[in-house]
């Protein structure tokens, strides 16, 4: 509290801890804080001034996992609908995986009470799909026995599907017709 006039006199209020406006002892709110001036001859005056205290805010957290897959179209939104949400620097409502290209991203909230701000930073990684491909499996007879299944390529996925256990095919199992088999691969 400055530019007063004249200096010499008292302040008072909630906050006022030795002539010095405390802003965490006064609390949020409103404030009314009184400066009173009495002269050498006893007369007093006194004026008083109007103080907004604003409560501290907390930038939410965007609560998108560290890592995503393109395909995730999962909506992520902060928690709290007066916060601003950036990703990438430009300011957006929701984030969703994806609409994006793969790669980092950074996403920054931004909470504001009156003259106090907070900002949250964080980053997240959204994951390419992995590129799969598989040759057909020659046809068969089901008496054949069983037999080992095309490597796909990443080799390290596995296959899926009527007669098919631990990557091997059983004809028998399977039973005569079509079947369709899956390769499938998570990175």
């Amino acid at each position: 509290l400055s530019a007063v006039q004249p200096l010499g006199g008292q302040y008072s209020g909630a906050g006022i801890v030795q002539n010095i406006f405390d802003p965490a002892t006064a609390g949020p709110g409103a404030h009314v804080l009184t400066y009173t001036y009495v002269n050498s001859s006893g007369c007093l005056d006194s004026v008083s001034l109007s103080c907004t205290v604003w409560a501290e805010p907390n930038a939410p957290a965007l609560g998108v996992p560290d890592s995503v897959c393109v395909t995730d179209q999962s909506t992520f939104s902060l928690s709290d609908s007066t916060a601003q949400l950036f990703l990438n620097g430009s300011s957006v409502d929701s984030v969703v995986p994806s609409s994006l290209v793969p790669g980092a991203h950074q996403w920054t909230s931004i909470s504001t009470q009156g003259a106090c701000v907070d900002s949250l930073q964080g980053t997240f990684y959204v994951i390419d799909v992995p590129a799969v491909s598989v040759t057909a499996p020659a046809d068969v007879c089901e008496h054949d026995g069983v037999t080992p299944l095309p490597v796909g390529n990443p080799a390290a996925g596995s296959y899926s599907g009527p007669g098919i256990a631990n990557g091997l095919f059983d004809p028998a199992l399977a039973g005569p017709g079509t079947h369709t088999f899956y390769y499938a691969v998570s990175n």
